[in-house]
């Protein structure tokens, strides 16, 4: 007897049917064959039931995948992330530069008609766009203009406010007679909008598990936000409250802040 038969456990009780007209090793011979029979269905089973089991594996697989797949789509930065951005009350883009270099690229590539320049009364202040700025309330202008004022060297300076100006997209040039303006810096040309004793202050909000830095004039709020403004605390050491106080990496911390000493809220 093959490894067939001994698949059957001692514990099992079989009934099994003889043919009295046959002798006892036909009868065997035919439950053998029976038994044969069983075990390639059972084999058959076994392996239609494995392949199931990979198809359901390959379908969990394929699902972890697409998830995984919308998670990396979702955390892909926009554009606009390479810079210092928010969105107004109103859903208006604010988009700031980093360096000089930004500036020039946002000048070049993403300055547009019916976009608004906004920059703060001094030497070294972001280039600031109020993205379809034409058509967008006051409340987003000054928005804009507390951006374009907390990013700039003022909050280095620990001023408490600023004047900010903006102006349409054709007042906003790198030429001076003839000559390319140094990087980062423009000539304004014509008559300047104004916006007086902008306060420096900014705040911070989480929002699905992630911290965004807003204008303190934001009508956006949540419970556990900071309010920050131009202070003693040098920035690293503001970076690590401000992490401890909102749990949330150091790292994702500090390219949200601008230059300077803070006062934490």
């Amino acid at each position: 007897m093959d490894e067939a038969a001994k698949e059957i456990s001692s514990n099992e009780k079989i009934e099994l049917e003889l043919d009295c007209t046959k002798s006892v090793w036909k009868n065997l011979e035919e439950l053998y064959q029976k038994l044969k029979q069983l075990e390639e269905k059972k084999r058959k089973i076994l392996q239609e039931i494995e392949k199931t089991k990979e198809e359901i594996k390959n379908i969990s697989t394929t699902k972890a995948e697409t998830q995984k797949q919308k998670q990396e789509i979702k955390k892909q930065k926009k554009w606009y992330e390479n810079f210092l951005w928010f969105y107004t009350t109103n859903g208006f883009l604010v988009i700031a530069g980093k360096n000089a270099k930004q500036n020039d690229e946002l000048y070049s590539k993403y300055l547009k008609d019916e976009d608004l320049f906004f920059h703060a009364d001094m030497i070294g202040a972001p280039a600031t766009i109020l993205k379809n700025g034409a058509n967008a309330k006051e409340e987003d202008r000054v928005q804009a203009a507390q951006w374009a004022a907390a990013y700039s060297s003022a909050w280095k300076k620990r001023l408490a406010t600023i004047d900010v100006y903006y102006v349409k997209k054709e007042q906003v040039s790198k030429y001076s007679q003839g000559q390319y303006v140094g990087k980062g810096a423009f000539l304004i040309l014509g008559k300047r909008n104004w916006l007086k004793n902008v306060q420096l202050a900014l705040k911070i909000i989480i929002e699905n598990e992630e911290a965004y830095v807003l204008p303190n004039l934001h009508s956006k709020s949540s419970s556990n936000q900071i309010l920050l403004y131009p202070g003693d605390i040098e920035k690293e050491k503001a970076i690590e409250l401000i992490a401890q106080k909102i749990k949330m990496k150091k790292e994702k911390i500090g390219p949200l802040l601008p230059a300077g000493g803070f006062e934490i809220r």
